[in-house]
């Protein structure tokens, strides 16, 4: 299976990494919603997110949308509980 980033997401990960200094796994742009989401990489969470959520807070002001960040894992049962924190994840 293919997955390809559209413009727009290339174009944020350009944007996240540059301003922030953090790499970025993945961008989805969810128009319905008007958010943005990230995948951060494994322990860069605190460095993106930045004291008292500024960088996360710069980011939405200059795309003009909710930022959500979620840590990247190294397994898929890992990564599924990131994405569902900070609900507590059994099996």
């Amino acid at each position: 299976m293919t997955v390809t980033l559209s413009d727009r997401a290339r174009q944020y990960i350009a944007l996240f990494e540059d301003e922030v200094g953090v790499t970025i796994r993945d961008c989805v742009v969810d128009e319905a919603y008007d958010r943005v989401l990230f995948v951060v990489a494994a322990g860069e969470m605190a460095d993106a997110i930045g004291p008292a959520g500024r960088n996360v807070q710069q980011i939405e002001e200059r795309l003009g949308r909710a930022v959500e960040l979620v840590e990247d894992a190294d397994t898929a049962e890992a990564f599924v509980a990131n994405a569902l924190a900070p609900a507590a994840v059994y099996n």
